[in-house]
């Protein structure tokens, strides 16, 4: 995995290109959620977050990191 850039709270910060190619593994069917988790260090929830925020605002949320309306 690429190091990732750090806000000044020491939070990883992920790109909405990244964000995109792990959720479409998921949805592939390449991966699941848990495997995916434990892989990359991160909460399966926020992979779960990705993928809501994906399917109902699309790439604009993901950018966002939050809901469109």
């Amino acid at each position: 995995m690429p190091t990732m850039a750090r806000d000044r709270n020491g939070r990883r910060q992920y790109t909405a290109e990244f964000k995109r190619e792990q959720i479409e593994r998921i949805t592939r069917g390449e991966i699941t959620a848990a495997e995916l988790s434990r892989e990359l260090g991160i909460a399966r929830s926020l992979l779960q977050r990705w993928k809501h925020l994906m399917a109902t605002a699309g790439e604009t949320a993901v950018q966002a990191n939050e809901p469109v309306p």
